[in-house]
């Protein structure tokens, strides 16, 4: 720290003015957080990453109970008409010509 305050009147000495005013934390919560997790001791984690590779899936596909079909259109129609006949809702079709 004795390092950066002789830097900062080096740099300040500079200046025809300078100031410096304290921002209280209840004022500044990004940098209250910040400050906290620079203080924290990670010492005690491994800097290891573990991987798993996983020979079958985890999720079967025929897990699928019960698909129920709504009469009439809702808000997933247009997103269903695209991904099986990659038909475009009718207001992307006007501006695309």
């Amino acid at each position: 720290m004795v390092k950066y305050l002789e830097k900062v009147k080096a740099l300040a000495s500079t200046f025809r003015a300078f100031s410096i005013k304290q921002v209280p934390r209840s004022k500044n919560k990004k940098a209250d957080a910040l400050s906290k997790i620079a203080s924290t001791s990670f010492a005690h984690l491994s800097k290891q990453v573990l991987v798993e590779e996983l020979k079958e899936k985890s999720v079967n596909e025929s897990e699928v109970l019960a698909v129920v079909e709504e009469e009439g259109e809702s808000r997933m129609t247009p997103i269903h008409e695209y991904l099986t006949d990659e038909t475009l809702p009718a207001e992307k079709k006007r501006q695309e010509q």
